[in-house]
């Protein structure tokens, strides 16, 4: 198994419907750090705690869609070589998805 952060295990030898599975599990489970950031957030949580969950909901959520695409292609040292870097995860998720990136003016309100 490859790593895909510190507590994530990529499964080798699936099938297509597997890896499918697999990723649409990891999407459902970046989800629900997005919720628990939001939950702790509305009950008077640490902010940096809170941020610190919606960062890692992104990360996964975005790696996600990576494997979903093309899952043998992201499976291990293509996907650990983004670390915990948001920055360029998205522009990966836009490039491989082939979607216009955000104009400068949102982006920077971003």
């Amino acid at each position: 198994m490859s790593n895909l952060s510190a507590e994530i295990k990529l499964p080798h030898g699936l099938t297509d419907y597997g890896e499918k599975g697999f990723a649409k599990l990891l999407l459902q489970r970046g989800m629900a750090f997005g919720y628990a950031s939001v939950l702790l957030r509305r009950n008077g949580g640490d902010g940096y705690v809170c941020l610190h969950l919606l960062c890692q909901s992104i990360e996964i959520i975005l790696k996600s869609l990576l494997l979903l695409l093309d899952f043998k292609h992201y499976a291990g040292k293509r996907l650990r070589k983004f670390g915990h870097r948001l920055e360029p995860l998205p522009f990966e998720v836009l490039r491989i998805y082939k979607l216009n990136p955000l104009n400068s003016e949102l982006l920077a309100e971003l």
